[in-house]
């Protein structure tokens, strides 16, 4: 474990500098409110809508990490970790805008459709074929095997929670994923564009009445929250951890946004930065 925590801090402080140096070098180009919510008119020359591919990526960052990683985040590190996670999480979002722009600038055409992501621009731009093979794999193993089980595991603990059978549960997960990927991205991209935007809703619906609910003590908690934050004694694993669940729940620097953002044949810069607006969802 200690291994593990050490890969950790060195990739979470090398995807720090690269934000820093990313920050500088786009003249924050992530903090630029208007040019994000402007990419939301941009067009695409092909099937995929640059919405549609957003809502792919967005699928991928709204659920369990975004909920229960916020709730480990807090019970581990404090209060004071949501502070850093924020400030974080819109920093790096600069990383997102570069890695979809190099994925749609080396990606491929193959029948009509895009295909790009790391393991392209691995391979074009830095030469290194075995370094591209090494990344699919990765992916594959982290998608197709860790992430994917962490969200049925959640679902069957619910379902059984109501007893329902997780038998039953899996078997209909299994079928129903199966369909939704058989026709592959088109089919993808046409289920998530109308589920995203109904998760959307309910998410910051939830939200918005949880906050009504407690308003009296919103001014409380954000106070806490920053002195917490500060705390000399515990500032640095504090700001470790948050930092450590932003990148795990923005999927920055994990190049999975430039993978969904290449089916698209948008503008570049417009669709980067769709992707940084949905770091900010």
């Amino acid at each position: 474990m200690k291994i593990l925590s050490i890969i950790w801090y060195i990739a979470s402080i090398l995807i720090l500098y690269l934000a820093f140096r990313g920050t500088i070098r786009y003249r924050f180009i992530n903090l630029n409110i208007k040019n994000i919510f402007g990419s939301i008119k941009s067009k695409s020359k092909n099937n995929i809508k640059p919405l549609s591919s957003l809502c792919i990526s967005l699928a991928a960052k709204i659920g369990v990490g975004s909920l229960s990683g916020i709730g480990l985040a807090i019970y581990y590190g404090g209060i004071g970790t949501i502070f850093w996670l924020m400030i974080v999480s819109v920093f790096i979002s600069i990383n997102t805008y570069i890695e979809t722009i190099t994925g749609m600038k080396y990606r491929e055409k193959v029948d009509n459709k895009y295909y790009g992501g790391p393991s392209y621009y691995i391979r074009k731009c830095l030469g290194n074929k075995i370094l591209s093979i090494i990344y699919s794999i990765l992916i594959i193993i982290s998608y197709g095997l860790l992430f994917l089980s962490i969200q049925v595991n959640t679902i069957v603990t619910v379902t059984t929670n109501m007893n329902i059978g997780s038998y039953y549960v899996v078997i209909i997960l299994m079928i129903t994923i199966m369909i939704i990927i058989r026709k592959g991205i088109k089919s993808i991209t046409r289920v998530n564009s109308f589920l995203v935007p109904i998760m959307l809703l309910f998410y910051f619906g939830i939200g918005i009445y949880i906050i009504i609910l407690n308003y009296h003590i919103i001014p409380k908690i954000l106070l806490d929250m920053i002195r917490e934050a500060f705390n000399i004694r515990s500032i640095i694993p504090i700001f470790l951890l948050g930092m450590q669940r932003a990148i795990f729940i923005t999927e920055s620097s994990v190049g999975t946004s430039a993978i969904s953002a290449s089916s698209c044949d948008n503008e570049p810069d417009k669709q980067a930065m769709l992707e940084v607006l949905g770091i900010y969802i």
